[in-house]
């Protein structure tokens, strides 16, 4: 995987000339390294939220002003809807590959 990304940024990035924007869009492999890399070990472990109205998850009651945790790094290697989650690998960002409800991969949190 050193290798490749490696290869991709000799390529993309050439002789050292000036580095743009357009360049950068085309590193495909290290965004999938970055994307790995934070799924395995995301920047903000956990994340706490106040719930302004009453929910329900799996069938129980949870009333407004409850402060509830989501652990982002559980929810990132979850074997329900990661395959292998603990090996680092950076094809499952592929393009191509199966898409993601985008609340699985959170490592900054979700707005």
């Amino acid at each position: 995987m050193q290798a490749k990304l490696h290869e991709e940024v000799d390529e993309v990035l050439g002789n050292g000339n000036e580095v743009t924007s357009e360049m950068l869009s085309e590193l495909k492999y290290l965004d999938m390294v970055l994307k790995e890399s934070l799924r395995i070990r995301p920047s903000v472990p956990f994340i706490g939220r106040l719930l302004t109205e009453d929910i329900v998850v799996n069938g129980v009651a949870i009333p407004a002003g409850t402060n509830v945790d989501i652990h982002i790094y559980v929810l990132h290697h979850h074997p329900d809807h990661w395959t292998e989650p603990e090996k680092f690998d950076p094809e499952r960002w592929a393009p191509g590959t199966e898409d993601k409800d985008p609340y699985l991969y959170i490592p900054f949190s979700a707005g």
